[in-house]
């Protein structure tokens, strides 16, 4: 069975929002968007924000702010 849901092509303007935990037990927030290229015509992912944290509640609190 396919999955639609990641064959699916991003939209411009779209935001990617990504909290994960590393191995040195920080959390991580990388937070991109997808913008266009008016010169070449494509486009790609762009970092907005990455950010560290010690804590998860920390981190989940930063990267809701990028979720609206």
């Amino acid at each position: 069975m396919e999955n639609t849901a990641a064959s699916a092509p991003p939209q411009l303007g779209e935001k990617r929002v990504t909290v994960r935990r590393q191995n040195n037990g920080l959390w991580e927030v990388d937070v991109r968007v997808f913008k266009a290229n008016t010169l070449r015509g494509d486009a790609y992912w762009v970092t907005l924000a990455y950010r560290t944290y010690r804590k998860k509640a920390d981190a989940e609190l930063f990267a809701a702010r990028f979720l609206n």
